[in-house]
């Protein structure tokens, strides 16, 4: 999913490539732009604005959407919480079963 988000980072006039899900907005995912975002970033933190999904508002978006994550990402792993030993565990089989180890 990453090398499809980078190449749309690339070939489409955008700053940010976020994936949107059927849970919303996933803004942790995106691939983008640092030498656009970085402002952007900066501006919102300085004006007392956290939320993550604020600063995409002033740049250039292109989403992904539910179907394009899930044809580069169809188990979507991406999307999985590693929170204790044991999600890493899990974690680590998935990717070991996909390839990514």
């Amino acid at each position: 999913m990453l090398a499809f988000q980078h190449d749309l980072l690339l070939r489409e006039p955008a700053d940010a490539v976020p994936p949107t899900g059927w849970h919303g907005l996933e803004p942790f995912h995106a691939m983008d732009s640092r030498d656009a975002c970085l402002p952007a970033v900066h501006a919102a933190l300085d004006s007392g604005i956290w939320r993550v999904s604020t600063w995409l508002d002033s740049l250039r978006v292109r989403m992904l959407t539910p179907d394009e994550i899930l044809r580069h990402d169809p188990q979507q792993p991406a999307f999985s919480n590693v929170n204790t030993p044991d999600d890493f565990a899990e974690a680590e089989q998935i990717a070991r079963e996909v390839g990514g180890l």
